[in-house]
C-alpha cells in the first residue's frame, strides 16, 4: 500500500512538471513573436519613412534646379565631341558649318552662347558685329537647336546662358508651297550655366 501511495506520489509530481513546462514552453513563444512582430513593425516604417525622405528631397532638389536658375543639367553629354565651339572664332566657325554643311553632316558639336528664341524655334548663339552668319538675322550668330526630351529647361530669350552638345543634322520645312532645307544641332544634353562667356564676337 505504501509502495502505491508512493507511485502516485512520484506520478503526480512528473505530471504537474511536465503541465508547468507545456506553459512555460508556451509563454516563451508567445513572446517572442510578440517581439518579432514588433520588430518588423518598426523595421516596416523606418523604411517607410526613409522612402518617404528620399523621395521628398528628390522632389524638392528638381523643384529647386528648375526654379532658381542655379546650374544644372539635363540629358546624358557625350564623353568626347568632333568640334567645340566658345568665345573664339565663334562666328567664323558657325559661317563654315551654315556654308559647307555637307562636311559637318552627322559630326557631334558642344556649342556655349545664349539662348535665343525666334517663333516656336531654338538657337544657342551670340551678338555678332561681323555678321558673318549667311542664315542669321542682322547682329546675331546662332545656330538651331532641337532638344526632344521629356524634362523641359527652364530658359529665358537672351538671358540664360547654356551649353548645347549634340548632333549635326539637317531637316527641310515645307514653307510657302515648297521644301526649304536647314541646319540643327539633334540635342543629348543642355546645360544651364551660372558663368557667361562672351556676349558679343567679332570673329
Amino acid at each position: 500500500m505504501d509502495k502505491k501511495r508512493i507511485i502516485y506520489g512520484i506520478l503526480f509530481i512528473v505530471a504537474v512538471l511536465g503541465i508547468g513546462g507545456v506553459i512555460l514552453f508556451f509563454n516563451n513563444a508567445t513572446e517572442n513573436r510578440d517581439k518579432a512582430s514588433n520588430t518588423a513593425t518598426t523595421l516596416g516604417n523606418k523604411t517607410t519613412e526613409t522612402t518617404a525622405t528620399v523621395k521628398q528631397q528628390t522632389a524638392k532638389a528638381t523643384v529647386t534646379e528648375l526654379e532658381d536658375g542655379t546650374l544644372y543639367q539635363i540629358g546624358e553629354p557625350f564623353e568626347n565631341v568632333d568640334m567645340v565651339i566658345g568665345d573664339n572664332l565663334f562666328d567664323t566657325q558657325i559661317a563654315d558649318i551654315n556654308i559647307n554643311f555637307s562636311q559637318y553632316d552627322g559630326k557631334t558639336i558642344e556649342i556655349e552662347g545664349l539662348y535665343m528664341e525666334n517663333n516656336q524655334y531654338t538657337f544657342v548663339g551670340r551678338y555678332s558685329t561681323s555678321n558673318l552668319c549667311p542664315t542669321c538675322p542682322q547682329g546675331v550668330s546662332y545656330f538651331e537647336y532641337e532638344w526632344n526630351g521629356d524634362q523641359k529647361p527652364n530658359l529665358i530669350d537672351a538671358v540664360s546662358w547654356i551649353k548645347v552638345r549634340g548632333t549635326l543634322a539637317g531637316g527641310r520645312d515645307f514653307i510657302e508651297g515648297k521644301f526649304v532645307p536647314y541646319q540643327y544641332i539633334k540635342v543629348n544634353s543642355i546645360e544651364v550655366m551660372n558663368e557667361r562667356g562672351i556676349d558679343t564676337v567679332n570673329n
